[in-house]
């Protein structure tokens, strides 16, 4: 059987690859990715945690919107 489909293929000439890659092929033929890591000193500055991302707005719109009716009721 096998020397059959060998026959037909020397017939028509060549054939395609399969459709399917399997995941395990691919994935050697990538290296893996490195974290990047930058250059200088981080002492004068500090990243600011996610909370004050959240809590300095909306401190700020509770603060503004309470002066706003307040000085509109006098």
């Amino acid at each position: 059987m096998v020397k059959e489909v060998r026959g037909i293929q020397k017939y028509r000439g060549e054939v395609a690859p399969a459709l399917l890659i399997t995941p395990q092929k691919s994935s050697y033929g990538y290296p893996k990715l490195e974290p990047i890591i930058e250059e200088g000193s981080d002492e004068g500055f500090q990243i600011m945690p996610k909370r004050m991302m959240f809590l300095v707005p909306a401190l700020f719109s509770f603060v503004s919107y309470y002066f706003l009716m307040y000085s509109k009721i006098k």
